[in-house]
């Protein structure tokens, strides 16, 4: 008896230990339907953010969380995040991309990005506002880090989108050449099957809005690349950027555009691309036309014709 009680207190310290583990590691979610999800990754998130000079707030709640059946897991091993995304890559069959962040390098990458409050805030990643009515000074301390002013015209600051494509290059290849060996691996390699299995690899990370600012520092509601890989969830602007800097390893860089719009008169993100065989809305730039793909959520690169974009405006891609 006295044996069988000190199994059972084995036995429910692993259960404990283990839930514990996988608090530690999660943040809980609660809908307004009385669901609960989960975004993972808090404590490798801020592992591999902790050489960082901008503080990010990694714990808030993102709006609209929601997953697709899919998310990036992994574990820390001493400084290093090991990862891995199982994913539809093509014709709906699962394929598994292992990768890896180290702490110092992650924390110096994100450590590229983001704008002082005394020029820029925002509230919950939504309503960005420029903080000062002095030009000289936005002029003066905006221009850097992934930012830039120009004038107070709505088209004349923001976000240098060609940055944040630049500091992440390094991940977009690697996850571009993962692609592109898996894809002539199954005799599958060519231009509509490069982009569509871009566009999933994207897609089927759970969506959520991030609002990580902090501090001094705002972040204009984007997770970098880096980011939403290691956090596992990202929205319209960041799943777009990911999209356009995977794509502009996998097919030519002027195929791609970034299009700033409106959908249902709230501010979105989506990614162009030009010589895709499908119907759907289109934008023209440059002499060439672009098929609008929404990041968002998973739908099929032949099933894009139902979009409604308004007030659409290109953002010329140039990636390293």
């Amino acid at each position: 008896m006295y044996q069988k009680i000190i199994d059972l207190e084995f036995y429910i310290y692993i259960i404990l230990f283990l839930s514990a583990t996988v608090f530690l590691n999660t943040h809980v979610v609660f809908s307004n339907r009385g669901r609960i999800s989960f975004v993972p990754n808090i404590t490798i998130i801020e592992q591999l953010s902790k050489y960082s000079n901008k503080p990010k707030n990694y714990r808030f709640i993102p709006e609209g969380y929601q997953t697709f059946g899919y998310g990036i897991y992994g574990y820390l091993k001493e400084e290093t995040a090991l990862l891995y995304y199982d994913f539809p890559m093509i014709d709906g069959k699962d394929c598994r991309f292992e990768f890896s962040f180290h702490s110092k390098n992650f924390s110096s990458v994100i450590s590229q990005f983001g704008a002082p409050t005394s020029c820029l805030n925002s509230s919950n990643g939504r309503v960005v506002q420029l903080q000062s009515a002095d030009p000289d000074f936005l002029a003066q301390n905006m221009n850097r880090d992934g930012f830039f002013f120009k004038s107070f015209n709505s088209s004349d600051w923001g976000v240098d989108y060609n940055h944040l494509l630049d500091i992440s290059s390094d991940l977009h290849g690697e996850i571009a050449y993962f692609i592109a060996k898996h894809l002539q691996a199954k005799g599958l390699d060519n231009y509509v099957n490069r982009v569509s299995a871009a566009l999933n690899f994207v897609q089927f990370i759970p969506y959520g809005v991030p609002s990580f600012d902090k501090d001094d520092f705002c972040y204009f509601g984007i997770a970098m690349p880096h980011e939403s890989i290691a956090i596992s969830y990202s929205d319209c602007d960041s799943k777009s950027i990911l999209l356009a800097g995977i794509l502009s390893y996998l097919i030519p860089e002027e195929n791609i555009v970034l299009v700033l719009c409106e959908m249902d008169k709230v501010g979105h993100m989506v990614t162009g691309v030009s010589g895709l065989p499908y119907q759907g809305q289109l934008v023209t730039h440059a002499n060439k036309q672009y098929l609008l793909l929404e990041t968002t959520t998973p739908i099929p690169i032949d099933q894009q014709h139902d979009n409604k974009f308004t007030n659409t405006q290109v953002v010329d891609i140039k990636a390293a």
